[in-house]
């Protein structure tokens, strides 16, 4: 398994300066763990989505689905950027190995449904399954704290506090993406908009051309990175990004660093990016 991303793809790194804000608001925000949200029955052209067993009331976690996963295929896994307000607005729900309650799953509001709602048709579209099976499908939050501090405007916390906690966090990310083997991972995660001023978000000031440039400042200004394309001089608390300078490059590269891979799609939007990885292990 190779640890570094093919460099026909636009690496950006970021030397890191200074780490004074790293730890500022970590110890108040929920958090929340990975979860298999959902299995993908596929037999020959017939394929269906499910929901896995008793959904609403227990919770499948990482540790559940590697006990199991001997009896599943290989799974997708989705990378979403962090839990925001459904993902807390859980009752009567425990653990399936242990019985504990959890207070929090991934992606359980609009998002889930809309995974659930368009996940096969995305997947055959695109080709990317062969082997009839049953695929889990696992979300993964790229960092498990809530960085909108549960703000329903996540312009004004979300992007700050994902930079502040990245240069710490991103090695957990590494670490539970290296103990799965999948056969797709999504990168799901939001592109990261935030306020330039009280009034004007960085997307709206001038869209994606400016986008990149003020995203490069706002990690400057948070955390005193600064950008170098020497990768030389690398240390292991750089940042990387793959792509777009956004939070869904600075998970990609994660991604990248850990997965080798057949082929590379990029999907752009206007406010997210989609990005698949099939994977070669």
């Amino acid at each position: 398994m190779s640890n570094k991303p093919n460099l026909l793809y636009q690496t950006a790194w970021f030397c890191l300066s200074n780490l004074e804000n790293i730890h500022q608001g970590k110890q108040s925000m929920k958090s929340c763990n990975d979860e298999v949200i959902a299995v993908l029955e596929v037999k020959g052209k017939d394929w269906n989505l499910r929901r896995t067993f008793k959904y609403d009331t227990h919770f499948v976690g990482l540790d559940t689905y590697l006990i199991h996963k001997d009896k599943y295929c290989k799974p997708i896994v989705i990378v979403t950027e962090s839990p925001h307000i459904e993902e807390f607005k859980v009752s009567n729900l425990n653990d399936l190995t242990s019985n504990k309650p959890v207070s929090a799953r991934p992606v359980n509001g609009r998002t889930g449904l809309n995974i659930i709602k368009f996940l096969v048709e995305l997947l055959k579209n695109e080709d990317l399954l062969t082997e009839s099976g049953s695929y889990p499908v696992i979300v993964i939050n790229a960092l498990q704290e809530q960085c909108s501090e549960g703000n329903t405007d996540t312009n004004i916390h979300r992007t700050k506090n994902f930079i502040k906690l990245w240069p710490e966090r991103k090695h957990f990310l590494q670490e539970r993406l290296i103990t799965l083997t999948p056969t797709l991972v999504i990168n799901a995660c939001t592109m990261g908009n935030f306020y330039i001023d009280e009034n004007l978000d960085a997307y709206s000031d001038g869209g994606r051309d400016k986008f990149g440039a003020y995203f490069l400042q706002l990690v400057k200004d948070e955390i005193g990175y600064i950008q170098c394309y020497d990768t030389s001089v690398k240390c292991e608390d750089d940042i990387g990004i793959i792509g777009q300078a956004d939070l869904s490059g600075m998970v990609m590269h994660i991604i990248l660093e850990v997965y080798d891979y057949q082929y590379f799609i990029k999907k752009q939007r206007t406010h997210h990016h989609g990005h698949m990885i099939k994977t070669n292990i």
